[in-house]
């Protein structure tokens, strides 16, 4: 595993296997809805990352969820970390991270 990924699992208290890296200067990592707001100040914090862009993609046809994407740049690391959560049809809520870090409501 890469040291990038060791160092993101650890600021964030995850365990390093939670994460991936599908090609170089890109991680991903996949959590709860509930997770995503700690996440965020954890990276702001332990990592001094930016959020680059948010999305969300529906993917109803494959997989029967809604999914949020928040892509981080790791400036100590070169790098790009793409937080990935589900989130259900059937009750499509989430945590915002905008009112912490006002970049996600732009």
């Amino acid at each position: 595993m890469s040291p990038e990924i060791h160092a993101v699992a650890f600021a964030l208290g995850l365990p390093a296997s939670s994460f991936h890296a599908p090609r170089p200067g890109e991680l991903r990592l996949d959590v709860e809805p509930g997770a995503l707001l700690e996440v965020a100040d954890r990276l702001v914090i332990g990592m001094g990352a930016r959020l680059a862009s948010l999305f969300a993609t529906d993917e109803r046809v494959w997989n029967a969820v809604y999914a949020l994407h928040q892509i981080w740049f790791l400036p100590r690391h070169r790098t790009f970390l793409r937080v990935s959560t589900r989130v259900d049809p059937a009750h499509p809520r989430f945590l915002s991270i905008a009112a912490k870090h006002p970049s996600a409501n732009w």
